[in-house]
């Protein structure tokens, strides 16, 4: 208790960006422990928010962590990711932090998620900045990134630290805009797009440091 007190104060920079679509819903996949910090400091009032998790002892711990908040517009769901079903109402933002590497299969689950998402609403792919991680991006989710920019969603990434609207973040971040209306682009824009990321990520890691 003390340490979630503890980090519910001041901390380092920000992991959960912002919904795009007011009062829209906002959907956490597996997000474990670390989302303690979250539910103490980075939920805007006007969101409601669903954090999912497998295990009973996350889930128990991340309730203890909202009511010591006394956050209501935070709910902790255990769940099997592989076996959600689409909401009721379209979403706000869809966040994933590494699910791709905890669950066996979820680049697939993900692939039919983006269905689900309302017009002007948004996939958050993030991912700890590390070359093994980033890999895991490109391996697993480049094919859903590479369809969705072709039918005309806004792509934009940012790398931890750097410069620009995402790198202020903690972990490095995708966000996949939905287009409010229909709109398309040829192959060879998406692939562009996405190379483009693909070459920032080669860079990177030819100058990574573990002990940076």
């Amino acid at each position: 208790i003390a340490m979630m007190k503890r980090l519910g104060q001041d901390g380092p920079a920000p992991h959960l960006p912002p919904r795009p679509i007011p009062g829209g819903d906002y959907w956490d996949m597996a997000a474990g422990m670390n989302a303690q910090s979250f539910i103490h400091r980075e939920l805007d009032p006007a969101t409601n928010y669903t954090f999912f998790d497998y295990s009973p002892f996350v889930i128990s711990y991340l309730k203890t962590a909202a009511e010591l908040a006394g956050v209501k517009n935070a709910a902790v769901v255990e769940a099997d990711l592989l076996k959600l079903t689409r909401p009721a109402k379209p979403l706000a933002v869809l966040r994933t932090k590494n699910a791709v590497h905890y669950v066996p299969g979820f680049e697939k689950k993900l692939e039919e998620m983006a269905d689900w998402i309302a017009p002007g609403g948004q996939i958050i792919i993030q991912n700890d900045p590390n070359p093994g991680q980033r890999e895991l991006i490109i391996e697993k989710h480049g094919r859903l990134i590479r369809r969705l920019i072709a039918q005309g969603w806004e792509f934009e990434y940012g790398f931890s630290g750097s410069p620009g609207n995402w790198g202020g973040y903690a972990l490095d971040t995708i966000t996949l805009t939905r287009p409010k209306l229909a709109s398309e682009k040829s192959i060879q824009e998406a692939e562009r797009a996405f190379s483009s990321y693909e070459r920032a990520v080669q860079y990177l890691e030819r100058r990574f440091d573990p002990y940076s």
